[in-house]
């Protein structure tokens, strides 16, 4: 049998060819297909592909393709460069802090986390992040950081420590001239003096309110510790602390003249114990706007001041605790030329100052008015309102200037023990203090001397020595206030006041106004004292309170000028008086006199024993003996000093006055010492001072006012004096009269005494209770004396015309016309033709002789 190698070779093969197989020892035979039939097929594999099984169950080989980053060439499997490429992998979402990243460490390809991938840049020495992109949440545009960084700079950004021991001085002004806002943390940072912050736009520094500490620890030179120059500054929550251990002469924090826009809110300044806190230097008269709000100073000379800068508004600050104010608006220019205007301090708290408000000068000679104008001012419309000033040395508020208003404050225990200090001190003119609250002041509550042109009204002033002194004023209205329990003056006019030095204001007290106030008296003061005869002062409709007081106490009114009119006592126009009496002594000795109340205008007699001899105040028989005020007659000139005042003559002595001199002339006198004794007015004897000229009047007692007016209701008939009465009671008639029971007669002053003005003249003109009328002469004849050529005309309700009865010289026929029945008198005629009766005719014929 041949061999298989002895068979000759087929052309091809198909799955019908038939081979031979061995089956259960038999010979068989079996096709390709069939003995192919369950065997695995060819593998077939494409270039660059690898076999393999791709599923999750047994399988036959299949190919699997090589995936980016690999190669397989020349039968290896390989990676290329580098381990894969980022932007042939599939989009995922946005990385977790778990999620993993592939980096190289030490030639080895490590996996780290996510987390602490990001978290090891901020490692990196040079890693800088300034380019990369941000959105601010609420914006809607993307900047790189460096840009959202740089919208607000750090003082570390520029090397500052904020260790309050390293000197960041350098820090801070590379910072500010950046120009960019400059962020201060709550640190506290080293700056020394003196550093002056300028840049040609802004200043912004930002601090954490409460927290951010700004210091001084050195000072090499100047007067001021951060001067700021540029043009407009804000500063927000930082605390300026000058150290208080540092000695010498030094502001806090100042701003030039250059800086006309400022804001300066939640900051402090403080511990500038030889300066001020805060310092606005001058820049009148360019209008500026400067505001410092919900500030605090303490621990300066001057928490915060404004010399002269116009436009400042400081709001709800609390200055406390400075040696001399803590807010002071004020220029000291002897030639008043700048000034300070336009300043608002309103809703700001003061306590523990020397004074805690000042405005204007307080104790400089430039305080005098020497012209009722703003030319003398140094500061000019300006605002003081509702504060809170409390428990300062010597002054709550303390204001002099031009158009100031002193508004709706709380002033509450100021001055100390010093009864010349208190609440509110307003040498001010053209200007108001309304609606105050003033109380518990040992001095002063409202010290309003030289207030000229000035309104002092709405405000309630209790518990001080003197509630409101409006002395040494021209035309000041004292209108509509409260006062309460005040220990000495209610109201309290000098005519010569002083400034806080002790200088003569300028002017005296002319044409003051003292009307519609409230004035309660439970401590035995004086309701309204009026003092060394200021002139022209009104007191009408007044209403004193004094339920057990002595009623002389309510008006003292020490002038020969005062108008007196429609005051209330206890709330009544008038009061029931008693029982005149004699005086027993003094220059009213033995005359019966009856004592009103010096504030009322409307009073009661219900007694009357004699004809009354003298009509006066309580007060003028209370000061008869004494010299109560000098009235100025002449100034004189050339004084160089005040000059001496002594007394002569009088019957009395003790008394001594003080003249007071303005530009070399005598303004006017105070009283030091009324003396005693005086039964007539001394003469004034003034000497000295190098000048001449000067002349005064001496006053005893009180001297009726000029048209001042009492009604004096008679409950019972009352007869007045006229020869002999002191003060002297003028009657038409010139001689005395009387006033039946239940009439009224008006006095008014004239000359010094009294005239009858209106009376029911029963004396005269007497009517009965059948309604007659007799018409009768005290003494004397009764006279009928028409005027020219007037007649005497009878007449009764049917007879309208009546007849006349006619005088003359000459017979009445063609002269004298008149209606029938009248009659004439011939005075130049002889028996036969003296009485003639017209007996014909309307005209001047129809006469007949009688006898």
């Amino acid at each position: 049998m041949p061999t298989i190698d002895d068979l000759p070779a087929a052309t091809a093969a198909a799955d019908t060819d038939a081979l031979m197989v061995s089956q259960t020892n038999s010979a068989r035979k079996v096709t390709r297909a069939q003995l192919l039939a369950g065997l695995q097929p060819a593998i077939v594999v494409p270039a660059g592909d690898l076999l393999g099984n791709g599923g999750s169950t047994s399988a036959g080989p299949l190919p699997i393709t090589v995936g980016s980053n690999l190669v397989l060439a020349g039968g290896t499997l390989s990676a290329t460069a580098a381990p894969f490429i980022i932007s042939a992998l599939p989009v995922g979402a946005a990385p977790g802090s778990a999620d993993l990243v592939a980096v190289s460490q030490s030639g080895t390809i490590n996996a780290v986390s996510y987390a602490s991938f990001a978290n090891g840049l901020a490692a990196l020495p040079a890693f800088d992040t300034s380019p990369l992109k941000a959105k601010a949440i609420g914006g809607s545009i993307s900047r790189t950081l460096g840009a959202l960084f740089s919208d607000v700079l750090t003082i570390e950004d520029f090397g500052a420590v904020g260790d309050g021991v390293t000197d960041d001085t350098a820090a801070f002004l590379a910072a500010v001239a950046a120009g960019r806002p400059l962020r201060l943390g709550a640190k506290t940072y080293v700056i020394n003096g003196p550093v002056a912050l300028t840049n040609s736009a802004f200043i912004t520094i930002l601090g954490v309110p409460g927290q951010t500490t700004v210091r001084r620890l050195a000072q090499t030179s100047g007067a001021t510790w951060i001067s700021i120059t540029a043009p407009v500054v804000h500063a927000d929550g930082v605390v300026f602390d000058a150290n208080i251990s540092l000695s010498g002469a030094v502001n806090a924090v100042g701003i030039a003249p250059s800086c006309l826009r400022s804001t300066f809110l939640r900051c402090a300044f403080i511990n500038a114990k030889g300066g001020s806190g805060l310092l606005y230097n001058q820049s009148d008269p360019v209008q500026a706007r400067h505001s410092i709000v919900a500030c605090e100073a303490y621990g300066n000379v001057r928490g915060i001041y404004c010399a002269a800068a116009d436009g400042l508004i400081i709001s709800a600050c609390h200055v406390h605790d400075n040696s001399v104010a803590g807010v002071t608006v004020d220029y000291v220019d002897p030639a008043y030329v700048i000034k300070s205007r336009l300043a608002e301090i309103i809703g700001n708290e003061c306590w523990n100052n020397l004074v805690g408000i000042q405005v204007g000068d307080y104790t400089t000679a430039d305080a005098v008015p020497a012209t009722i104008a703003n030319t003398t001012s140094d500061a000019v419309i300006c605002l003081i309102g509702s504060n809170i000033c409390h428990d300062n040395a010597e002054y709550g508020i303390a204001a002099q200037g031009y158009n100031l208003l002193v508004q709706s404050n709380i002033v509450y225990n100021n001055g100390g023990t010093n009864l010349n200090n208190g609440g509110i001190l307003v040498n001010m003119y053209s200007s108001a203090v309304i609606g105050n609250l003033v109380t518990n002041h040992l001095g002063f509550g409202i010290d309003a001397g030289a207030a000229n042109f000035t309104q002092i009204s709405g405000n309630v002033v209790t518990n001080s020595r003197i509630a409101i002194n409006a002395g040494g004023a021209q035309e000041a209205r004292v209108i509509g206030n409260a006062v309460a329990n005040a220990s000495t003056y209610g109201i309290c006019i000098y005519n010569n006041e002083t400034t806080g030095g002790g200088a003569p204001i300028g002017v005296p007290s002319l044409d003051v106004s003292i009307i519609d106030n409230t004035i309660d008296m439970p401590m035995g003061g004086t309701g309204i004292a009026l003092l060394d005869g200021p002139q022209g002062v009104q007191v009408a409709r007044n209403n004193f309170i004094t339920p057990a007081a002595n009623l002389s106490m309510c008006l003292i009114a020490l002038t020969d000028s005062v108008l007196i009119e429609g005051n209330l006592l206890n709330g009544s126009p008038s009061l029931h008086l008693y029982d005149p009496g004699t005086t027993t002594s003094g220059q009213f000795s033995g005359l019966y006199s009856f004592n009103y109340p010096d504030i009322l205008d409307n009073v009661s007699i219900m007694a009357s024993a004699a004809p009354i001899q003298s009509i006066r105040s309580v007060n003028a028989a209370n000061y008869g003996p004494y010299v109560t005020f000098l009235k100025l007659t002449a100034g004189g000139s050339g004084y160089s000093a005040a000059p001496t005042i002594t007394f002569s003559g009088g019957g009395g002595s003790g008394a001594t006055a003080t003249a007071y001199i303005t530009n070399g002339v005598v303004i006017g006198y105070r009283m030091a010492s009324l003396g005693s004794g005086y039964t007539s007015a001394p003469t004034a004897i003034i000497s000295g001072g190098g000048g001449s000229g000067a002349a005064a009047t001496a006053f005893i007692g009180i001297p009726v006012p000029p048209n001042r007016k009492l009604r004096i209701f008679c409950g019972v008939p009352v007869t007045w004096a006229n020869a002999g009465s002191n003060p002297r009671q003028l009657t038409g008639s010139g001689t005395l009269i009387s006033t039946p029971a239940n009439s009224d007669i008006e006095w008014v002053g004239l000359n010094g005494g009294w005239y009858a003005s209106r009376y029911e003249q029963s004396d005269y003109v007497l009517g009965a209770s059948d309604g007659s009328v007799t018409l009768r002469s005290i003494a004397g004849n009764l006279r009928l004396h028409p005027a020219g050529s007037g007649v005497v005309q009878w007449a009764n309700d049917s007879q309208a015309t009546g007849c006349t009865t006619t005088i003359g010289s000459g017979l009445p026929n063609g002269v004298v016309s008149a209606p029938v029945g009248s009659d004439y008198r011939n005075l130049s005629g002889v028996a036969g033709n003296v009485y003639w009766i017209k007996q014909s005719g309307t005209g001047s014929s129809g006469w007949a002789a009688i006898a």
